[in-house]
């Protein structure tokens, strides 16, 4: 499902951003994957605000979200950026200059340039839907995979993001900088 803000004019996708795949099933251009605690709404936020919308790349976000509420996430985002933004459905076909967000309590991977969805099967345990991503990002689109983690005390991300290490791709982390609690500053940082 497309969402678009009013104020925004409407956005087509060209046919040189329509997906094709290499051998391993990866679109032509690099998929950034974001992932987020479900307290990561403002760093989503300003990060979409600080992005061009003509960067070549394919954004999915991976946040978690309660499975007891239906999401407005993508109508959130969708007023801090001029790309479009997209909830995920399944088989969704991936472009550049496009944002996609992961519905609640789902799986989600990638293959051939589309967008799978598995539900959550086991209610009880861990629950790490950004590592289940980012691990299959780093197998199909290895150094064009970019993952960029924003917020979280928990582990979830942590074994995809070595994943995406390994295949030579840009990894970024969100640090909080030493300053008053009342006043934290925030940066995206390269992983090296």
């Amino acid at each position: 499902m497309d969402f678009t803000n009013d104020s925004t004019p409407e956005k087509e996708i060209s046919s040189e951003d329509s997906v094709q795949t290499t051998a391993k099933g990866a679109a032509p251009f690099p998929v950034a994957a974001i992932g987020a605690s479900a307290g990561g709404l403002e760093a989503l936020r300003s990060f979409l605000e600080n992005l061009p919308e003509d960067t070549g790349i394919a954004y999915v976000v991976i946040q978690h979200l309660s499975p007891n509420h239906e999401s407005i996430l993508p109508e959130l985002l969708e007023r801090k950026t001029r790309m479009h933004v997209h909830k995920v459905e399944d088989g969704m076909p991936l472009h550049s200059n496009n944002i996609y967000v992961i519905p609640a309590d789902s799986y989600m991977s990638i293959l051939d340039g589309h967008l799978t969805l598995s539900p959550r099967k086991n209610k009880e345990g861990l629950f790490l839907p950004i590592d289940f991503f980012f691990k299959n990002l780093a197998y199909v689109y290895q150094n064009k995979a970019i993952g960029i983690l924003l917020s979280g005390t928990g582990s979830d991300g942590t074994d995809g993001f070595k994943e995406i290490k390994a295949e030579g791709a840009l990894l970024l982390r969100r640090i909080t900088l030493p300053s008053s609690k009342a006043c934290q500053k925030t940066q995206l940082m390269p992983v090296l």
